[in-house]
């Protein structure tokens, strides 16, 4: 069985267009930064549930309303922790995209503590939705 995590990937950036611009801006403007790329092709999936390969839901993508109301709604100051949270893992688990570090990482709201730290999205699929651990792919 092959990883789903890069096949995701492929599908985010042919749905990239669904955040307009206007959504972009109101949101950057309510962060005070600008959010990576990566980030924007994961929201554009609004509302979507990220799945294993066994079909479980293992996490849901925040919408943009939801984000822009998160301080508030999960009672965490995400804007002076210069963090915003992009997907719901449950069990006030989030994963975040951390500007002071440039990272992408998860963040308990009860604890408000942040841990496992990723360089990029394609790491956080990969341990959230599974991967096989197989080196099939190891043609190189």
């Amino acid at each position: 069985m092959k990883n789903s995590a890069p096949n995701f990937f492929n599908q985010m950036t042919d749905l990239c267009n669904f955040v307009t611009i206007d959504e972009r801006k109101k949101l950057e403007d309510a962060l005070g930064n600008p959010l990576p790329l990566e980030a924007w092709l994961l929201l554009s999936l609004k509302n979507k549930d990220l799945e294993s390969d066994d079909g479980d839901t293992e996490c849901r993508i925040l919408d943009l309303d939801e984000i822009l109301s998160a301080s508030e709604d999960m009672e965490v100051d995400f804007l002076k922790e210069k963090l915003v949270p992009l997907v719901d893992c449950f069990d006030n688990d989030y994963l975040v995209y951390d500007f002071s570090k440039q990272i992408f990482c998860m963040f308990n709201i009860s604890d408000e503590m942040s841990f496992s730290d990723y360089k990029n999205l394609d790491e956080f699929l990969q341990e959230i939705l599974g991967d096989d651990d197989d080196d099939d792919d190891d043609d190189d």
